[in-house]
């Protein structure tokens, strides 16, 4: 099961990035859809009664999908930056959507002013709805190698990554 993939990661982390992406996407489009619906009925209510559940659920969930970036970095674009091999452009903008959505996600929840956390919630609802259609098109698109084969030789397979000893600890 923990063979490594043509995208250089194993199955289980591809899984756990795509229910990540999944349950963070679902929770940020259940917030742009509670964000732009009709006002609540009740006169006292600010926002629709499910609103926290869907934010405290994507600030929750969002943490996991970085960390799982960060894998995915290590797995997959890392090696294909150090190969030199071919890079699609719909990776290329994966990655700057990734850091705009990070940073922007980071300055929604620390920003006091109004005005910008508005720049800052629209810019970060915009990265998200690029990142879900880039991400489609990435999977679609097929990679512009010569002969199929990449440059690494191994058929679009990113090289694997170098294996990092663990050092033992040594307590006091």
């Amino acid at each position: 099961m923990n063979r490594v993939r043509r995208s250089g990661l194993s199955l289980a982390q591809l899984l756990a990035f795509w229910l990540a992406q999944l349950l963070v996407g679902g929770t940020g489009i259940a917030l742009l859809v509670l964000r732009f619906s009709p006002p609540p009925e009740d006169a006292f209510a600010a926002v629709p009664p499910s609103f926290p559940f869907w934010q405290h659920a994507h600030v929750l969930l969002a943490p996991a999908l970085v960390f799982l970036l960060g894998v995915f970095w290590a797995r997959h674009v890392g090696p294909s930056f150090r190969a030199g091999r071919p890079r699609r452009l719909s990776g290329s903008a994966l990655l700057l959507l990734a850091g705009v959505m990070v940073a922007s996600g980071y300055g929604l929840q620390v920003s006091v002013d109004e005005t910008l956390r508005q720049a800052f919630r629209l810019l970060h609802a915009a990265a998200a709805v690029a990142w879900l259609a880039t991400t489609g098109v990435h999977l679609l698109g097929r990679r512009a190698t010569n002969g199929d084969q990449s440059a690494n030789g191994q058929n679009g397979a990113c090289p694997p990554a170098p294996r990092v000893p663990i050092l033992p600890y040594r307590g006091r």
